[in-house]
């Protein structure tokens, strides 16, 4: 089965436009890895057990000439793998029609599908799926390797934050895997990760605020993406650039933690100006209920999502020492803690027809002394 996420699915690499790569869990590791070339003569690899499949669309499905067959456009490829002993087999599956890009695999469920190959390989060896071509598409060829890299390309791992050691784990050719250290009597809610390769950077967030991410002196397991690297690239340098700790005190990168935490920033910024409003109206003698929720929508969308001075000053009181144009980075953060806490508004106020709808008597009053 394919999915991007799901209750029993794991994601496991999402490469160029148009590659997805899922599989169901597993308890032992892979012992192969499928090999293939989709755009710029990159290869990308999907560690391979039972269940697993990859999805290629868009970008990533190379169309012959004279695509249509039958009338018919081949929109997605689908293939699965399959793993008996030493032998995978490979089955390859076309989709005709368009879907929607954020929701596969679901928008593919009812498009017309077609099994266009079955083939087997072993390690090392290489097979073309040739009955692509009857498909309207360039036939791909796949070949088996180890899922462990022969030469491991482990980066540098450094941790600005002094109370959280980072240690390589280990590897596959889609992943490093990697373990968090707390060290210090304090639990931890965010933290950043950036691999840097030469002047280009990836980032990997992981946040559980209000809750606990990791416990003193607990250890948490997380992975990141590997770039890319042929042999001509600068050294990987892997770094965790900051933590903030559930008592809201942080280490680390302060441009970092401070983009990381400008969403949040922003959402109490407008939330606290959306229950100023909102008591102002709901107390208030003009109309009944319906009347007084048209008014908040009203008073809701006056509120800009635009970073004015108010939520900036409110994040530089935060952390000290940022510089005095903030980064585009930090303030598109900002932009999205003030948008989402709008639309968190609206959210609420489709709960209360609801509920006013069910629930004889409900009222607003009432919505705004229930717990959220």
């Amino acid at each position: 089965m394919l999915s991007r996420v799901g209750a029993c699915l794991l994601v496991l690499a999402s490469g160029p436009a148009g590659l997805v790569s899922a599989q169901t869990s597993v308890t032992t590791s892979p012992k192969f890895a499928a090999e293939i070339v989709v755009s710029n003569g990159i290869p990308q690899h999907t560690p391979i057990a039972n269940g697993v499949s990859t999805l290629l669309y868009d970008s990533s499905l190379h169309r012959k000439p004279s695509a249509e067959v039958g009338g018919r456009v081949a929109s997605a490829l689908k293939i699965e793998y399959h793993v008996d002993g030493d032998v995978v087999q490979i089955t390859a599956t076309v989709f005709y029609g368009d879907f929607g890009r954020l929701t596969t695999p679901v928008s593919l469920y009812n498009l017309r599908q077609e099994k266009v190959d079955t083939v087997s390989a072993r390690l090392n060896q290489t097979v073309t799926l040739s009955g692509m071509a009857a498909a309207g598409l360039e036939p791909l060829a796949i070949k088996i390797v180890p899922a462990q890299p022969e030469f491991p390309t482990g980066p540098q791992v450094l941790s600005k934050a002094p109370s959280l050691r980072v240690e390589l784990a280990g590897e596959d050719r889609t992943f490093y895997k990697l373990k968090v250290h707390n060290v210090s009597a304090k639990a931890v809610s965010s933290i950043m990760l950036e691999m840097r390769h030469g002047r280009d950077s990836q980032s990997s967030t992981s946040d559980s605020y209000p809750k606990v991410l990791i416990a003193p002196d607990a250890t948490y397991q997380t992975q990141f993406s590997i770039p890319y690297n042929d042999n001509s690239a600068p050294a990987l340098t892997l770094e965790l650039e900051c933590a903030i700790f559930q008592d809201g005190t942080w280490e680390g990168d302060v441009v970092s933690v401070a983009g990381m935490a400008a969403t949040q920033v922003a959402r109490e910024v407008q939330r606290q100006r959306i229950d100023r409003a909102i008591n102002v109206i709901v107390a208030g003698n003009e109309g009944d209920d319906d009347a007084k929720v048209a008014q908040i929508r009203a008073a809701v969308a006056k509120f800009g999502d635009q970073p004015d001075g108010e939520t900036i000053e409110r994040l530089r009181a935060r952390f000290a020492g940022l510089p005095a144009q903030l980064p585009a980075s930090v303030m598109f953060a900002l932009k999205v803690g003030l948008n989402n806490q709008k639309q968190a508004t609206e959210f609420e106020l489709k709960e209360f027809a609801r509920r006013k709808a069910t629930i004889p008597g409900y009222t607003l009053a009432r919505w705004r002394s229930d717990p959220r």
